[in-house]
């Protein structure tokens, strides 16, 4: 398969908002489904952690990148305020995201707190700066 550049996609910070409900639905539903799928919440908390971000960069710098690499996102994470922290917990919840997608071993319950504590990190900082989405 081909590799996809990242694109730049300019959004508003009303749009920031809307990002991070729909990470905070993802986040939630990850909790839930952690009693019954570790390999499923860990996909779950992975995707919300990579909107939560999302909605970060947006509301910071009025983009975020799509597409394939998140070592790209990482790098845009960097250039909010405080970022290289952010940035740091976004690069070790998705350090196995292929993996955890698409192999058959499982998914320990260690990785799956890991993910989800830093999922609620990001979270929480992106409510902190965004404020909580209705």
């Amino acid at each position: 398969m081909a590799r996809t550049h990242s694109r730049k996609r300019e959004r508003n910070k009303s749009e920031a908002k809307l990002m991070l409900k729909i990470s905070c639905e993802m986040f939630e539903a990850a909790k839930r489904e952690s009693t019954i799928s570790t390999r499923v919440a860990v996909v779950l908390a992975q995707n919300a952690i990579i909107r939560a971000c999302d909605a970060l960069c947006v509301y910071e710098l009025g983009y975020y990148l799509q597409g394939q690499s998140h070592n790209d996102a990482v790098e845009v994470l960097k250039k909010i305020r405080d970022g290289k922290n952010l940035a740091a917990i976004l690069s070790n919840a998705l350090s196995d995201k292929t993996t955890v997608g698409y192999d058959i071993a499982d998914i320990s319950e260690t990785r799956l707190t890991r993910v989800l504590r830093s999922c609620e990190t990001l979270i929480r900082e992106a409510e902190f700066r965004i404020g909580k989405p209705k």
